[in-house]
């Protein structure tokens, strides 16, 4: 079966410009295909290596609290629901990894954009080996649930990370 777009589009962030690709994906959602660029005034949205050359590859890695201030109006967080009907919907044929990772059929392109700890010295890890993208599902206390994409697994699924000393990048969801 064909993995053809169903459709896709742009977006311009009127808080700062920046230009956002999206792609409605076999979920019937419209999905971000870029990770999210946009920096608050706060002091955990960073990027991979405290590098500005990074930013337009990888976007930022935000903390949870910088993460609920940055999203663009019209756009959420993806829940957990959101996430498992994703794979689920690219599922058949081969590993729904090859097809939302960067290049992919599906036009979703994840970035291996790694994470960082946020404790008082930050520490970056993972950048092209996994990508880490926040939802809005708590997995337990002090956990949430993240989208993760593993290179070395060619896996993509559902993983629970500490909360508060975290920073992944963000994709985000209209309905």
């Amino acid at each position: 079966m064909s993995n053809q777009l169903i459709e896709k589009g742009n977006f311009i962030d009127e808080r700062d410009g920046n230009k956002y690709e999206w792609v409605r994906l076999k979920d019937g959602k419209r999905w971000m295909a870029t990770n999210l660029k946009y920096k608050p005034d706060l002091k955990d949205a960073i990027p991979y290596g405290n590098k500005i050359e990074n930013i337009e590859k990888y976007g930022l890695l935000y903390g949870w609290e910088e993460t609920l201030k940055s999203i663009p109006t019209g756009w959420r967080l993806p829940s957990k629901e959101d996430v498992e009907a994703l794979i689920d919907s690219y599922m058949e044929g081969y590993s729904c990894y090859d097809q939302l990772i960067e290049g992919g059929d599906a036009g979703f392109n994840a970035c291996l954009g790694g994470n960082c700890v946020t404790m008082s010295k930050k520490t970056f890890d993972e950048i092209n080996e996994v990508g880490y993208y926040w939802t809005c599902s708590e997995a337990e206390e002090e956990f949430i649930h993240v989208f993760k994409f593993d290179s070395d697994l060619r896996f993509a699924t559902l993983s629970s990370e500490l909360q508060d000393l975290s920073a992944f990048s963000i994709r985000c969801i209209c309905d």
